[in-house]
């Protein structure tokens, strides 16, 4: 993993690829999200120290599926991913069945 610099994290997290391998959707969500995360002015604020205690398992079930090996990393992810959250899902699910059915879509 690349350290995170203080001037720009939107890099820092990033999974490490061979040449052959493919990315997984998670690993390729990872630069979206980190992305939006600098956008929002999240990742070029002050830092603040936090100590954890988390399951192992949890960890490096965490660690495997994103490709992400530094903790630090991992965490800053997952904190982004939540933070930069626009609710989609649910309003997709609200909005099931709204479409007016003379509509015509071209299909």
């Amino acid at each position: 993993m690349v350290a995170v610099p203080a001037d720009d994290r939107s890099d820092a997290v990033t999974a490490p690829r061979t040449a052959e391998a493919r990315p997984t959707p998670i690993e390729r969500m990872i630069p979206a999200i980190m992305d939006r995360a600098a956008e929002m002015g999240l990742l070029n604020a002050e830092t603040h120290q936090v100590g954890a205690r988390l399951p192992v398992r949890l960890l490096e079930q965490a660690k495997r599926r994103t490709g992400i090996g530094s903790t630090n990393d991992l965490l800053a992810f997952a904190l982004a991913n939540v933070a930069v959250d626009d609710d989609f899902a649910a309003v997709f699910a609200r909005a099931r069945g709204t479409l007016d059915p003379d509509l015509d879509i071209g299909v």
